[in-house]
């Protein structure tokens, strides 16, 4: 918005590397930099509809995002490996805490490598 004219940044902070927007938003203050790091939403659907198919894939996911929290480069900055670490506490939750509306799906935040492997 800002290349367009508007005036979303705090004035003085436009020049920065990292300029500081003049209003809060989700992305910015929940999801921080996790789209700068490569990661987006990834979605699977069940098309069972039965929710212990739905059980085996998020027990595969939890093992994907399990190896790639506990493999995570050093170069990476702890942020990318409590992503991971986030990710996995969402995962292995999510079917105790019954997080389906409507048809059988999920959503969590990977990067390629996630997406690849899941």
């Amino acid at each position: 918005a800002s290349r367009a004219g508007a005036e979303v940044l705090l004035p003085g902070t436009e020049g920065e590397e990292k300029p500081t927007f003049r209003y809060p938003s989700y992305v910015e203050d929940i999801m921080g930099d996790v789209f700068s790091l490569g990661f987006g939403p990834f979605r699977w659907v069940c098309c069972s509809g039965l929710p212990e198919d739905l059980l085996i894939t998020d027990q595969i996911a939890s093992a994907v995002t399990a190896e790639l929290r506990d493999d995570c480069n050093p170069k990476h900055a702890s942020y990318v490996r409590q992503h991971y670490e986030d990710n996995y506490k969402w995962i292995t939750q999510a079917f105790d805490h019954d997080l389906v509306v409507g048809s059988q799906a999920r959503i969590l935040y990977s990067d390629a490598e996630g997406r690849r492997n899941m």
